[in-house]
């Protein structure tokens, strides 16, 4: 099945989810974001953004999406263990260095997830398409890691390995 067989599938799904993400952000999260004070309080853009992505999914993935979001969440877990294991000095680092890396695993997976099903070719040898799966899932974790350690979220784990230390 090509790419184009793909979009022609899932077609619907994809463009719902882009609806659903695009009023997610563009009118319930200001509407939200003027009333709330605390993060937590983003209930409907977080359920919005999350259901569009979700549909998106279904229609790059089809009926896989279980397993891709199975995976998506061992990737979270892979991430918090390696910014736990890379960057934690101390309790409180640890917490920020959990925080900070599950929601790159999330991404992290999510990318990996549509990668893996547009651009990996499916009629390779099956230890070539794994040790390819392997080497894109590292570096698509690599940048995700260096992008966010260069961010606020690390000048955050920064402030914290500085001052509570």
């Amino acid at each position: 099945m090509t790419f184009l067989d793909k979009w022609k599938n899932g077609k619907v799904f994809i463009i719902a989810g882009g609806i659903l993400v695009i009023i997610a952000i563009a009118v319930i999260f200001p509407i939200e974001k003027s009333k709330a004070i605390t993060i937590a309080e983003f209930n409907y853009t977080y359920l919005t953004l999350i259901s569009g992505v979700v549909l998106s999914m279904y229609g790059f993935i089809g009926i896989r999406i279980f397993t891709a979001l199975l995976f998506m969440i061992l990737s979270a877990i892979i991430s918090s263990i390696i910014w736990f294991i890379l960057f934690s000095d101390s309790f409180v680092s640890l917490i920020v260095a959990t925080w900070i890396g599950f929601p790159i695993g999330l991404l992290v997976g999510l990318i990996f997830v549509i990668v893996n099903a547009l651009f990996l070719e499916r009629g390779e040898r099956k230890i070539w398409k794994v040790i390819k799966q392997i080497l894109v899932y590292i570096l698509i974790l690599a940048i995700f890691t260096f992008l966010f350690y260069n961010s606020e979220f690390g000048d955050l784990l920064k402030y914290v390995q500085k001052h509570w230390l």
